[in-house]
């Protein structure tokens, strides 16, 4: 018996203790890792995974903008730049999260509205809904402007939103672990090297006030790991 006692009080303690170590471990992100085996990845793996995640959202937005307008769309300018923004901005959607610890992408587009913004809403919103997203739909007091929103089961967020003449259709990514202020400074610093060292991209699609006018699936390329060496 007391040997008994003895195995099963060292048992409890065996519990407790792997329930103590399950608790402190952070959530899961979209992509199904922690934080903490984030932080066992190098900044080399943790850019590859950036890169895959910034193109999955240009791609899934670029698919919204053509069952709204197939034609050129003016892009966000510096909203929809490569470079990541602070996960821990958006409310602490991964338990655990603090400053720096994580980051997401986000893309703005906008179109003139050439028919009648509030029919163009509900026929999008009408196209959410097939998808079995929960569509939500708002009024602006202050203008009477309205906008679609909806949050996919993969954790993607997009608005489609009246703005004047305009329509604006905006993306953002899950919120993913990763070091945000590592991973933003090497992906400016390459960003900067491809548009210092002549990349074609910047001269084929020059800024017009700012902005620059691209088709549905044309966006900024992911810079390169390799162009600083």
């Amino acid at each position: 018996m007391r040997r008994t006692g003895r195995v099963a009080a060292v048992s409890a303690v065996l519990v407790a203790l792997l329930a103590g170590c399950a608790a402190s471990e952070s959530a899961k992100d979209a992509s199904g890792v922690t934080r903490e085996e984030t932080q066992m990845m190098s900044l080399h793996e943790q850019y590859v995974l950036a890169g895959e995640r910034y193109m999955s959202l240009n791609d899934r937005v670029a698919a919204l903008q053509r069952e709204v307008f197939e034609d050129a769309w003016k892009d966000g300018g510096a909203s929809s730049e490569v470079i990541p923004g602070s996960g821990y901005t958006h409310g602490g959607e991964l338990e655990g999260d603090e400053r720096g610890e994580s980051y997401y992408f986000s893309v703005s587009r906008w179109h003139q509205a050439e028919r009648e913004a509030k029919t163009l809403l509900t026929r999008v919103a009408d196209n959410w809904s097939a998808k079995s997203w929960d569509v939500g739909r708002e009024r602006s007091s202050y203008n009477g402007e309205e906008r679609i929103t909806t949050t996919t089961p993969e954790g993607y967020w997009f608005e489609l939103a009246e703005q004047g003449s305009e329509i604006s259709l905006t993306g953002f990514s899950p919120v993913y672990w990763g070091d945000e202020l590592k991973i933003s400074m090497a992906i400016g610093a390459r960003r900067d090297a491809e548009r210092e060292g002549g990349l074609a991209w910047y001269s084929d699609h020059p800024m017009v006030e700012g902005r620059m006018t691209l088709l549905p699936g044309v966006y900024r390329p992911f810079p390169a790991w390799d162009a600083v060496k």
